[in-house]
């Protein structure tokens, strides 16, 4: 929650545009029904289930999930990749 808190603030604050010219304000994301923030607030649960239950489906048992808690766990993989591939 809090990425998205902190991205939707600086999207806001920065007004930098989103797809079709959209923008966020400040207003929509605390104070609207459509905001982005409350709407990762109730689906996160949900998500949470769906790709734990998809991850464990012997359908999908070929693919290799890779789980990063934070952008720095990702950027020392993608890192360790390019290192890899020289």
């Amino acid at each position: 929650m809090f990425r998205v808190i902190k991205r939707s603030i600086s999207r806001a604050l920065k007004k930098e545009k989103l797809w079709a010219g959209n923008t966020e304000t400040l207003k929509n994301n605390f104070f609207s029904k459509d905001s982005i923030i409350l709407w990762a607030w109730q689906t996160y649960a949900l998500r949470k289930k769906q790709y734990a239950e998809m991850i464990e489906d012997p359908s999908y048992r070929h693919l290799h999930v890779l789980r990063f808690k934070t952008p720095s766990e990702l950027e020392y993989y993608l890192e360790g990749l390019k290192q890899a591939s020289l």
